[in-house]
């Protein structure tokens, strides 16, 4: 990418679900945090999900709530942190589920944090699942760059939207129900990222 170039991707947590659907609450959520972003003026030129139906239909109902129907969802599988459970805990969900738990329990709340505290399998996961997000959202940031792109809605199933992050000691892990995490891309790297709230609360994986 040329110089001073850069590519904002902003990945959103799936919304309140049952199952692999989103509630109706869920849709509240989705829809609310979309005009949030359209109130502090983004505006996107790509919408990506995880390959999760849950994610599908989040990106729908936030291209409304930005009044942006006309983006089409596109899948991409840096969105989806199967990889990273397959890679520490053999496909486990379960098993790594119920280590953050005790993590949590013990008062760990950071990124950083809960790796301390954490198993080998544990950093193993945070480390794949970083690498693979980071890496998918730069080969996305190139592919925009070519285009004109500028700016990209992410939205990824948990476990982790966070796990790319340049401040790990201050992030926490486990994002609510549609938190998300802005990455700024440029030249090839993240050069910077940001938590953005939900506006309606949801509940954290955990």
């Amino acid at each position: 990418m040329a110089e001073k170039e850069t590519v904002t991707i902003v990945v959103v947590r799936h919304p309140e679900k049952d199952g692999d659907k989103i509630t109706a609450k869920g849709a509240e959520q989705a829809f609310a945090a979309a005009q949030a972003l359209k109130e502090a003026n983004y505006s996107f030129d790509r919408l990506f999900y995880s390959g999760a139906y849950r994610t599908l239909q989040s990106g729908f109902v936030m291209a409304a709530g930005l009044h942006q129907c006309e983006l089409r969802p596109e899948e991409n599988q840096c969105l989806n942190f199967g990889a990273a459970v397959q890679s520490a805990y053999d496909g486990d969900s379960q098993a790594f589920i119920n280590e953050l738990t005790s993590i949590k329990e013990m008062g760990y709340k950071t990124i950083s944090e809960c790796c301390k505290a954490g198993s080998k399998q544990f950093n193993e996961y945070v480390e794949t699942a970083g690498k693979n997000l980071g890496e998918g959202m730069i080969a996305i940031a190139k592919e925009m760059m070519q285009n004109g792109q500028k700016t990209a809605l992410a939205l990824s199933h948990s476990p982790y939207t966070e796990t790319a992050v340049l401040n790990p000691k201050n992030t926490p892990m486990g994002l609510g129900e549609s938190d998300a995490i802005e990455y700024v891309i440029q030249n090839g790297k993240i050069v910077s990222s940001k938590l953005i709230p939900a506006p309606i609360t949801g509940k954290p994986l955990v």
